[in-house]
């Protein structure tokens, strides 16, 4: 079996110091996954991929509060745009920043409040906070 395809190949991790430094604020990402496409939806039965702007942590904060969820700097939200999201069954998947012709793993999808509405940006994981672990975890693999 073959480990990659078109829709399968591997990813880059932000280690460049530009890429682990940047907030990608105003930036577009992209995530991909095989989850519903709104909030009461089915699973996809392909893979799925929409491009969303980068939040800023302090507004998505703002927006969560109210919520009693709390988000910090191991955490990058993204969307906020109606209809376009990630949603249920989406978690786990990548959000992607492309630069030029590589992508780069920037999040993982963790948990959003809705899907795909407007002014309620998705939370990820953000890779940039996790890349010691990742590097301890994958050595001699």
């Amino acid at each position: 079996m073959e480990p990659f395809s078109k829709q399968f190949k591997p990813i880059c991790l932000p280690f460049q110091r530009d890429m682990k430094n940047n907030q990608f604020i105003r930036e577009n990402a992209i995530v991909a996954g095989w989850g519903a496409t709104s909030y009461d939806g089915f699973i996809s039965e392909v893979l799925l991929d929409v491009k969303l702007p980068i939040v800023d942590n302090e507004k998505c904060r703002k927006f969560y509060a109210s919520k009693r969820v709390d988000i910090d700097s191991n955490h990058i939200c993204a969307g906020g745009e109606a209809g376009k999201d990630s949603c249920r069954g989406d978690s786990g998947g990548p959000l992607m920043f492309k630069n030029d012709t590589t992508y780069f793993l920037i999040g993982v999808v963790a948990f959003g409040s809705a899907c795909g509405i407007e002014g309620s940006p998705g939370v990820y994981t953000r890779i940039t906070s996790h890349l010691d672990w990742l590097i301890e975890n994958l050595k001699d693999k």
